[in-house]
């Protein structure tokens, strides 16, 4: 379970790279936004099922 943890932290700094380099090209930005979008509701999904597993 920690590794999965660790698993999703890893994930959040890799959304958060390319969020920062989206920023930097300035490209397609409404696709980029779905995308960030449903990887963040699905990460957050996941964070409050491993709460539960854990508690």
């Amino acid at each position: 379970m920690i590794y999965f943890l660790r698993i999703i932290e890893v994930i959040n700094q890799f959304i958060l790279s390319i969020m920062t380099f989206k920023y930097i090209i300035n490209s397609n930005q409404s696709a980029f936004n779905k995308l960030f979008d449903f990887i963040r509701r699905y990460t957050f999904f996941m964070l409050i099922e491993v709460d539960k597993s854990l508690f």
